[in-house]
C-alpha cells in the first residue's frame, strides 16, 4: 500500500514543471540570476556601454533591447535546464522594446496643449506631465506596456504547460510585494530616522525573480515537449508558501543590509567632507 502511494506521489511530482525535490535550488538560483542581471545592467552595461550608446544612436530602443537581452539571457541559464525554453532570451528582450514602443507612441498624446497654459504649483500643472486633465487614461497603456513582456514569455510557456496564461498574473503578484515592501520602507526609515532602507536595485528583482519562481514551480507540465529531469534531491522540500516567506525574508534582508551600509557609507563620506 505504501509502495503504491509513493508511486502516486511521485507521478504526481513529475507532472510538474518544477520538481519539488529541485525546488529549493531552482527558486534560488532563479532569484539569483535575476538580482545578478540586474546588477550588471545597472552598474556595468548602463554607464560603460548603454549610455554612452544611447548618446551615439540617440534610440532609447536599443538600449531596453540589450537590458531585457542581458535579463532573459541569465534567466535562460537556469530555465534550460527544466524546459527548453530556447526563446526565452528573445522573448524577454522584445517584451522590453516593445513596452518602451507602446510608451513612446502613447507620449505625444500626453502633452497639455500650449493654448491651456498651467500653473506648476496646482493640481492640474502637477499632472501636465501627463497630459493634465485632457489626456486619455494612461493606466491602460501602463497596463498593456507592462504586460507585454509576460504574453511573449507565456506564449512560448504553453508549449510546456497547460496553464501558462496564467503567466500573466505574475506582475499582480510582483506589484503586491513591492507595495508591501514600499509601506515597511517608509515605516522603516521612519524608526531609524532613515538608517534602514531596502536597496532597491536587489528588492525590485529579487521579488520579480521570486514571483516568477514560485509561479513556475506551480504550473503542471503538458505531456511530451518538456524535459525529463530526475530530482537532484530526495530530501523532503518546503512547502511553496513556505519557500515563498523563506524567500521573500532572504531578499528583503540582504537589501535592507546593503541599502542601510549605502546610507552610512554616505553620511560618513558627508562628515569627513
Amino acid at each position: 500500500m505504501d509502495s503504491d502511494s509513493s508511486l502516486v506521489d511521485s507521478s504526481v511530482h513529475r507532472s510538474l514543471l518544477i520538481t519539488p525535490g529541485d525546488r529549493v535550488q531552482f527558486v534560488r538560483l532563479y532569484v539569483l540570476a535575476t538580482v545578478v542581471s540586474w546588477l550588471v545592467v545597472q552598474f556595468v552595461l548602463l554607464p560603460l556601454i548603454l549610455q554612452p550608446l544611447l548618446r551615439f544612436t540617440g534610440s532609447i530602443q536599443v538600449r531596453e533591447l540589450l537590458i531585457g537581452a542581458t535579463l532573459g539571457f541569465a534567466q535562460w541559464l537556469v530555465l534550460r535546464r527544466y524546459i527548453p525554453v530556447k526563446y526565452w532570451v528573445a522573448a524577454t528582450a522584445l517584451g522590453a522594446l516593445g513596452s518602451v514602443v507602446i510608451y513612446e507612441v502613447w507620449s505625444p498624446l500626453l502633452v497639455v496643449p500650449p493654448s491651456q497654459p498651467v500653473d506648476p504649483q496646482t493640481s492640474l500643472g502637477n499632472l501636465s506631465n501627463f497630459g493634465g486633465i485632457n489626456a486619455p487614461p494612461s493606466l491602460p497603456v501602463a497596463l498593456l506596456a507592462s504586460l507585454l513582456t509576460p504574453l511573449l514569455q507565456g506564449l512560448i510557456l504553453s508549449r510546456y504547460t497547460r496553464f501558462a496564461m496564467g503567466w500573466l498574473l505574475v506582475p499582480t503578484g510582483f506589484t503586491l510585494m513591492l507595495f508591501v515592501f514600499g509601506v515597511l520602507n517608509v515605516f522603516l526609515s521612519f524608526i531609524s530616522q532613515q538608517f534602514l532602507q531596502f536597496s532597491m536595485p536587489i528588492l525590485i528583482p529579487g521579488c520579480q525573480g521570486t514571483m516568477q519562481a514560485i509561479a513556475l514551480c506551480l504550473f503542471p507540465r503538458s505531456r511530451g515537449e518538456s524535459l525529463e529531469v530526475e530530482e537532484t534531491s530526495n530530501r523532503p522540500s518546503l512547502s511553496l508558501p513556505q519557500l515563498t516567506v523563506v524567500t521573500l525574508l532572504v531578499v528583503g534582508g540582504v537589501a535592507l543590509l546593503v541599502g542601510s551600509l549605502e546610507i552610512l557609507l554616505l553620511r560618513l563620506q558627508m562628515t569627513i567632507r
